[in-house]
């Protein structure tokens, strides 16, 4: 029977245990060996195992964040460790000491021949440890039995296998010294450390699968670790079991910094209701708001807000909040950008026929209008309005033509035009005699124009002589045809080729004087280059004539 000092001693451990503040360090893996913001603790570390004889299959890296099935959860990140690599908890505030309690959700996926080594108490001074092993009475090539070194097997053996997900739960409770192993939320096995093998103090580090110096083999594994946590109480089923619930939901959340703005768009000096929408509960008091309004001004709000904010200065904000913390409150940012509109000043000029209105404006003069734009801003609008004057009547010149040429008729500019044809064209070519009339309109009126074309004498000729004696008559040398010309050169040489005249107007003529001078009376020769209006062909006509006096 127990004395009343043992009944004692239990009491006071208990209640000892029960004063403690209770401490749990979680580590959930999501591309990071952080513990979860609410615990706080320091970061796990990777190290390499020390046996000798897991050397030659050293990895070059300790572990990797990847990808993996886990049951009802297809897609989440865990951490796989490397050959010969482990995780070391610190365990500097001692949670892990004689009464504990350590949570590892894992997939082994590489067993070692033998020995497996789960978790070493002694930071790799002993051989003291659990382990997953095969040793003895070799199971199947892919299970494994559960094994408290140097102590033997435990529990179902074999049990585990390489391909699927367990919630291990190592918990003891040292006013019993029975340490209880859970096998996702079922009690595997229980075990009596009365030696203390299994324990730990404040500074001695735990390390998760990584080998000590000691041993004949190389008892270094890889695994999957979805969850990892350790506290400093013994843990019952039903701590075990509400962690099990909930182990697919575990995955870390970080904090986000989004939030939503009441409009993407809006006018100067208009508010815009901008609210929280992360996932930082109101109860948390370690972080910092940090907003950025991109020249914007708070009008209401403080913190996480809600705020209304307005802008005076038009074009695209970016709002950026910013949240900071403590040293294990992780930062977050996010940025929203929003449209500031400006009011619309536009200014228009305009003109009216005579007794026509505007928007209800029937006189010349300066007008202002103020409306809402269709970016939902007020507006204003300033209109000139003038009164438009009656264009000139059109014209149509009477011409002849030449067969083969063509002539443009212009009527001169319209708003719009309508040819005899049903051309709207401005111009219209004309080809062949005949009658030709077009009707324009400009923006109050309309007029119509009509012409004859007729067949003209397209003879193109020079005189043979000419009298430059200032009677009056046949005093100078020129074309004698009344055609229009789109291009003409005339030069006038004396019988030594030197040149006495040049004119490149047909309507010029020669006078008889070379320098002011009258010329010797006698023969010159002529030529002349040119090319009808209307037609594509150019000509060259060469003669003489004779100066008489």
């Amino acid at each position: 029977m127990p004395t009343h000092k043992t009944i004692l001693l239990v009491l006071l451990l208990i209640i000892g245990s029960t004063l403690t503040a209770q401490v749990r360090h979680t580590y959930r893996f999501n591309h990071t060996l952080s513990t979860t913001e609410a615990d706080c603790a320091e970061d796990l570390v990777p190290t390499k195992g020390l046996n000798q004889l897991c050397q030659s299959s050293t990895a070059a890296t300790a572990g990797s964040f990847v990808q993996d099935v886990l049951p009802f959860n297809p897609n989440r990140t865990v951490y796989h460790n490397n050959l010969n690599w482990g995780l070391k908890y610190a365990n500097t505030s001692g949670t892990i000491s004689k009464t504990y309690t350590v949570q590892i959700y894992l997939k082994v996926v590489n067993f070692n021949q033998y020995y497996t080594r789960l978790i070493d108490f002694s930071n790799g001074v002993e051989d003291n440890g659990i382990y997953f092993t095969n040793y003895g009475t070799p199971p199947p090539a892919d299970q494994r039995c559960f094994n408290f070194y140097p102590n033997g097997n435990f529990g179902v053996c074999p049990f585990f296998n390489n391909s699927t997900y367990y919630l291990l739960t190592i918990t003891r409770n040292d006013a019993t010294k029975n340490i209880d192993i859970y096998v996702n939320d079922q009690l595997f096995t229980t075990y009596n450390d009365n030696s203390n093998f299994y324990t730990s103090t404040a500074g001695k580090p735990v390390h998760i699968f990584r080998d000590d110096p000691v041993g004949f083999a190389c008892e270094d594994g890889q695994a999957n670790f979805a969850y990892l946590s350790f506290a400093n109480y013994y843990s019952t089923q039903t701590d075990v079991s509400a962690v099990y619930q909930n182990i697919q939901l575990v995955a870390a959340v970080p904090n986000t910094a989004d939030f939503s703005l009441s409009t993407p768009s809006t006018c100067i000096a208009s508010t815009v209701t901008v609210n929280y929408t992360g996932n930082i509960p109101s109860t948390a008091t370690q972080y910092n708001f940090n907003w950025d309004w991109d020249g914007g001004s708070p009008i209401t709000g403080t913190g996480r807000g809600p705020y209304t904010v307005a802008w005076n200065v038009p074009g695209t904000k970016t709002v950026t909040l910013n949240i900071t913390g403590g040293p294990c409150a992780s930062s977050a940012i996010a940025t929203q950008q929003l449209m500031i509109q400006a009011p619309a000043v536009s200014t228009l000029d305009t003109a009216i026929c005579p007794g026509s209105t505007y928007q209800g404006y029937s006189a010349a003069g300066t007008y202002q209008q103020h409306y809402t734009a269709t970016n939902g801003c007020d507006s204003t609008r300033t209109i000139t309005l003038s009164i438009a004057q009656p264009s000139p009547a059109p014209q149509l010149i009477a011409q002849h033509i030449c067969q083969g040429d063509t002539l443009v008729l212009d009527p001169g500019p319209y708003l719009s035009y309508s040819w005899q044809n049903g051309s709207t064209d401005r111009t219209y070519t004309v080809r062949q005699p005949g009658p030709y009339s077009v009707t324009v309109t400009d923006k109050c009126n309309s007029y119509s124009a009509q012409t004859t074309i007729t067949s003209g004498n397209c003879a193109v000729y020079f005189p043979t002589a000419f009298t430059p004696n200032q009677n009056g008559r046949n005093e100078t040398f020129r074309v004698l045809t009344d055609l229009l010309f789109a291009e003409y050169h005339l030069q006038v040489f004396n019988r030594w080729g030197q040149k006495v005249f040049e004119t490149s107007t047909a309507t010029n003529g020669w006078d008889g004087k070379v320098q002011g001078t009258d010329a010797e009376t006698g023969t010159y020769v002529w030529n002349c280059h040119y090319r009808r209006m209307g037609s594509a062909e150019q000509q060259n006509l060469k003669g003489t004539v004779v100066i008489i006096r």
